[in-house]
C-alpha cells in the first residue's frame, strides 16, 4: 500500500490544482502522524491534525481538513479500499463563529490608497487594479501586456491562461473593461505604457 507522500504525488499529477494548501496539509499530517499507507490513518489522526490547527480560524481549519478528505478519497476509489474516510464529516466546534466581519473601505479610504500606489513602486500598481476590477490577486499577477487590449477609449484585460499562470476555474476565463482612472493609469504605469492623462 502506498503512503501518504506518494499517494500525493499521483494526486498531483492527475488534479490540475494549485499544490499549495494541499502540500501544507500533507506535509502537517505527515508531521502529526507519520507518513503512513494510506489505509491505516484513523479518526483519532485527524482528529489530532484538525487540533495541530488550533490557533487558526475554523475555516482555515475546514480547508486544511478538507484537502486531505479529498487526497484519501482519491486514495480509497484509485486503490479499492474498502473504508470510510476519517477525514470526512469531522465537526469543527465553534465553525463560522469566530468569523469577524470587516467594514468596506470608504470612497476617501480608496482615493488615499489609490493615489499613494500610485505615487510609489511597481508592486503597489496592482491595488487599484485589484479594487477596481475584482480581478483575483494572481489574475493580474500574471498580467501579460497582450493580454490587455486598447478597445476604443478603454482598456480591456482579458483574462485567460497564459504562460506566467493558469486559470482557477473554466468559467474565470473573460474579458473586463477598465473604467476606473485609477486603475486605467495603474494598469499603463505597469505594463510601460505611457499614460495619456
Amino acid at each position: 500500500m502506498l503512503v501518504l507522500s506518494e499517494v500525493f504525488d499521483e494526486f498531483l499529477d492527475l488534479k490540475e490544482i494549485n499544490p499549495k494548501p494541499s502540500e501544507q496539509s500533507v506535509r502537517r499530517l505527515i508531521e502529526v502522524a507519520g507518513d503512513l499507507p494510506v489505509d491505516q490513518y484513523t479518526r483519532s489522526h485527524a482528529k489530532a491534525f484538525l487540533a495541530s490547527y488550533h490557533e487558526q480560524k475554523t475555516s482555515t481549519r475546514r480547508r486544511r481538513l478538507q484537502c486531505l478528505t479529498s487526497i484519501l478519497n482519491f486514495a480509497y476509489w484509485e486503490y479499492d479500499i474498502d473504508k470510510r474516510n476519517p477525514f470526512s464529516r469531522i465537526i469543527i466546534k465553534g465553525e463560522g463563529k469566530d468569523v469577524t466581519s470587516r467594514e468596506p473601505f470608504s470612497v476617501a479610504e480608496l482615493k488615499k490608497l489609490y493615489s499613494a500606489s500610485l505615487a510609489y513602486g511597481q508592486l503597489r500598481l496592482i491595488l487599484p487594479i485589484l479594487g477596481e476590477t475584482g480581478c483575483r490577486l494572481s489574475e493580474v499577477l500574471g498580467l501579460m501586456k497582450q493580454d490587455v487590449i486598447h478597445s476604443e477609449d478603454l482598456l480591456v484585460i482579458n483574462i485567460r491562461e497564459n504562460d506566467s499562470r493558469g486559470l482557477k476555474t473554466e468559467n474565470s476565463k473573460r474579458s473586463l473593461p477598465v473604467v476606473s482612472g485609477s486603475a486605467t493609469k495603474a494598469l499603463k504605469k505597469l505594463l510601460g505604457a505611457k499614460s495619456d492623462s
